[in-house]
């Protein structure tokens, strides 16, 4: 089971293609983002994805999961502002964000700016199981 919650953005329905009842828009104040819980009976690993569109541009995220900050391939785990780097995108695509570890119980997924940041498009957040 999934569910979210909205920090500062708001759902839209404009851009046809979306695979819900809308999508998340309003990545442009510091810290905005959205969350998601995801149940799991065991703990497990599970590939994280993101299903976005970024018309305007490269963006810079966050991805935070039980309060832990993933790091992104190629960054040392002691910088701060570990920034998920995601292409541009006219349509909708997946980002790949790789594995994570998954607790019994609750799991709380993060996607946000940092310090102000960048629009993009998130129609769903996407667990799959990897063992």
């Amino acid at each position: 089971m999934m569910r979210g919650k909205l920090g500062g953005t708001h759902v839209e329905t404009e851009k046809p293609g979306y695979t819900g009842m809308g999508y998340v828009t309003g990545f442009t104040g510091s810290f905005f983002g959205v969350t998601v819980m995801a149940q799991s009976c065991v703990e497990r690993k599970a590939r994280l994805k993101i299903r976005y569109c970024s018309p305007d541009g490269d963006v810079k995220k966050k991805i935070l999961v039980n309060d832990v900050q993933l790091c992104p391939p190629g960054v040392a785990p002691d910088t701060y502002d570990k920034l998920f780097t995601i292409p541009k995108s006219e349509d909708w695509a997946v980002f790949d964000v790789g594995l994570i570890d998954l607790k019994v119980g609750e799991n709380y997924i993060r996607f946000y700016n940092g310090w102000g940041g960048d629009n993009i498009l998130v129609d769903c957040i996407e667990l799959e199981q990897a063992d």
